[in-house]
C-alpha cells in the first residue's frame, strides 16, 4: 500500500509542477482590454480546478510547489 501511494504521491508531484510553471506565465501578464483579462481569467480558474484535481503532494515538497502555485 505505502508503495503504490508513494508513486502516486510522486505523480502528482510532477502534475502540480508543471501546472506551478504553466501558472508563472500569467505572472507578468498585462492588458489594458477587459476582454483579454477575462480570457486570462478563465485560463487560470482552469488551471485552478486542475490543480485541485490531481490531489495530494508528498509531504516534505507540498509547502514549495503549493506557494510557487499560489504565489504566481
Amino acid at each position: 500500500y505505502l508503495a503504490t501511494l508513494q508513486q502516486e504521491l510522486g505523480k502528482n508531484m510532477q502534475l502540480k509542477a508543471r501546472l506551478g510553471e504553466d501558472v508563472q506565465a500569467f505572472a507578468s501578464f498585462t492588458s489594458d482590454r477587459i476582454k483579454e483579462w477575462n480570457e486570462k481569467t478563465k485560463e487560470i480558474l482552469d488551471l485552478q480546478k486542475r490543480w485541485e484535481i490531481v490531489g495530494g503532494l508528498p509531504r516534505s515538497k507540498a509547502k514549495d510547489v503549493n506557494k510557487k502555485f499560489w504565489a504566481a
